[in-house]
């Protein structure tokens, strides 16, 4: 927690260093360019140098605190999968495929470590920045800053279209992924089958499947660029009718060409953390599904402590009538079978049948 709290410190000093930037801009160009005031360009000179040391501290918490903290997090997670999986009732497991599971402890949790860096660097530190040049845009003009508040709804409307998109593909990757998954581990268990009996055949399914995780892969970036390019085309037509009216307001002296240029380059901070923060919110449509999936395997029940604690073999071991059934499937029925300490037996059956349940 304390390390989350540093990196949204870090992107609070980060906020106030580009606000700073803008003030610095509308005196080098109305103060020193056109006034000739050199105490101006030492003062300016000196607010460079700090801005600059004070940016860099703000980039050291914010790009190792967010990815410490994230880290962190997937340690505990993988932890918590781990032990629900072992504790869990081997009943819930069975009705799942080995590549599924295999495929949520690992694809997922990466998937999921992407999206917490892209969520933690993109949406969480550049808010800071997005109100920051807000309240610093408003100070200058609220006038000019009027103009900006056409764009909203345009932006609005397309993370509302190509976000459920992107959310609808992010399930279909993480279950195709999940196939590829359960295919390799098949494929590798009975490898000695294969080559003898089904490898063309094998190999036909899996070029299937692996074209099948391309294809979605594939459909998730197309959506991905479709989104963006809406979003840069309705912000710079933004910053051109900036450009128009602020141009225009310059001609008629309302407003000094320092003003304009730390106006204008304020905006342009604000449209690239925009765009940045657009690319944390649509990755937010990306880890729901991926949490959904983990919150599956966390939410098994657990299995119940009945057992009779082992203290050594005495004399022999004894089943009597013993049976098993595990949902529908009945693994064990009317086992009677007495083994004598000392005594080798062999247990022999086709696979499925029950030995390694015997055993244990």
């Amino acid at each position: 927690f304390i390390f989350i709290i540093l990196a949204l410190f870090g992107s609070f000093l980060e906020g106030i260093t580009y606000s700073g930037i803008t003030f610095i801009v509308k005196d080098v160009i109305d103060k020193v360019f056109i006034e000739k005031d050199i105490n101006k360009l030492k003062l300016v000179i000196l607010g460079i140098l700090g801005l600059v040391i004070l940016r860099q501290i703000a980039i050291f918490l914010k790009e190792f605190s967010f990815p410490y903290a994230s880290y962190k997090f997937l340690l505990n997670l993988r932890k918590n999968i781990f032990e629900k999986i072992i504790n869990s009732e081997i009943y819930y497991i069975y009705k799942k495929d080995l590549g599924d599971i295999i495929s949520r402890i690992t694809n997922d949790i990466n998937a999921l470590r992407d999206s917490l860096q892209l969520i933690g660097v993109d949406l969480l530190s550049q808010t800071f920045t997005v109100v920051f040049m807000v309240a610093v845009l408003i100070y200058m003009d609220w006038k000019l800053f009027l103009v900006i508040l056409i764009s909203i709804p345009f932006l609005v409307l397309s993370l509302n279209v190509f976000g459920k998109i992107r959310e609808k593909y992010s399930k279909k990757l993480q279950k195709t992924l999940g196939e590829y998954t359960q295919f390799i581990s098949q494929t590798v268990q009975g490898l000695e089958v294969i080559k003898l009996f089904h490898k063309n055949f094998l190999k036909k399914e899996f070029y299937k499947v692996n074209n099948n995780v391309f294809k979605v892969q594939i459909k998730s970036i197309l959506n991905d660029v479709f989104y963006l390019s809406s979003i840069e085309i309705v912000s710079y037509l933004t910053v051109a009718i900036i450009i128009g009216y602020g141009g225009y307001r310059i001609i008629n002296g309302d407003m000094t060409t320092g003003e304009f240029f730390a106006f204008l380059g304020a905006l342009t901070i604000l449209v690239n953390s925009s765009q940045v923060m657009q690319r944390g919110l649509l990755q937010l449509k990306v880890v729901a599904p991926i949490i959904e999936r983990i919150q599956e395997i966390l939410n098994l029940p657990e299995e119940k402590e009945e057992g009779i604690e082992f203290k050594g073999l005495k004399e022999k071991i004894q089943y009597q009538n013993v049976s098993l059934k595990i949902g529908e499937n009945q693994i064990l029925k009317d086992i009677n079978l007495t083994i004598k300490k000392g005594e080798k037996v062999g247990i022999v059956g086709l696979t499925g049948s029950g030995k390694s349940t015997l055993v244990k």
